[in-house]
């Protein structure tokens, strides 16, 4: 999030703290001066109370499987032949 990018407006609230100021938020800490973030944080602190486990492997092993999939289609097109 250091980078603009096409969401620049969107992001200009948060983008006077720093990444780890920024991590510390999805992890559900106010940061200094975020007062204005308190909202934020706890819709962020209850999504994670409903997600309380980490996907399994098969999860992991169909996402990763996609994700290569996807590359290997761009290969030729877009990627250099060694990532």
């Amino acid at each position: 999030m250091s980078l603009p990018d096409d969401y620049e407006e969107d992001m200009r609230p948060l983008s006077r703290f720093s990444d780890r100021e920024l991590d510390g938020i999805l992890a559900g800490r106010v940061p200094a001066g975020g007062d204005d973030l308190e909202d934020l944080v706890q819709h962020l602190q209850a999504l994670r109370a409903v997600q309380v486990a980490a996907p399994g492997p098969e999860v992991e092993s169909h996402h990763l499987a996609l994700v290569a999939e996807a590359v290997s289609s761009l290969r030729g097109e877009h990627l250099p032949a060694e990532i």
